[in-house]
């Protein structure tokens, strides 16, 4: 089996995934606990205070992507990752400042039974369709491994700096121990994707 042709049923394969699990209530709710516990939690918090102290605006970007790898004797074959999800570039102190929220993010996920949950409902859904383990199939009479997992990587996307004024306002409030708390905010993929699953995002989140 060559590479074009892992790369054809690992796209097919994750379509699959995808699209039965916008299907499935139980991994909506884990999913959903899970990013209310992270976005409670003080070291996330804080993260998003600096950035936005610094005058930008933090967006959570927490929209799970269903990875399918294909395990070979010479190695693991994945797709490439999607532009949604590559690190862009940012100055610093940012890059530091938006790395410190990854950091902290991704600490919750790994010590949230929520996470857990989430990789048994979606080893689970995934293997019982029929057209998924057909795809499956075809890799695995070839002698290699199929190899599902959820991606939770990609959690913040910082916008550039806001206008000097807003930015100024914003700094004098949290000086002044005047700042009031504000929602995080969901970027458009993250909206998209909710209203999709037909999921009501809470805008009265407390940061």
């Amino acid at each position: 089996m060559d590479k074009r042709e892992m790369r054809g049923l690992l796209t097919q394969m994750e379509a699959i995934a995808e699209q039965i699990l916008q299907h499935d209530a139980a991994f909506f709710e884990a999913l959903q606990a899970l990013k209310w516990e992270i976005d409670r939690d003080n070291g996330v918090k804080s993260a998003v205070c600096d950035l936005r102290a610094a005058g930008h605006r933090v967006f959570s970007s927490f929209v799970p992507r269903i990875r399918v790898r294909i395990k070979t004797e010479s190695g693991t074959f994945a797709l490439a990752a999607s532009p949604e999800t590559r690190a862009a570039s940012a100055p610093e102190p940012v890059a530091q400042m938006t790395q410190q929220l990854k950091s902290a993010a991704t600490a919750v996920i790994a010590a949230s039974r929520h996470c857990q949950e989430l990789e048994r409902i979606v080893n689970e859904a995934v293997t019982s369709s029929e057209s998924f383990e057909e795809l499956a199939s075809q890799i695995e009479n070839a002698g290699c491994e199929v190899l599902i997992s959820v991606d939770l990587s990609a959690y913040a996307q910082v916008q550039s700096s806001l206008v000097e004024g807003e930015a100024e306002g914003r700094s004098n409030r949290r000086a002044s121990g005047k700042q009031q708390d504000s929602p995080m905010e969901l970027s458009s993929y993250d909206l998209t994707f909710l209203k999709t699953m037909k999921i009501k995002t809470d805008e009265n989140l407390p940061f």
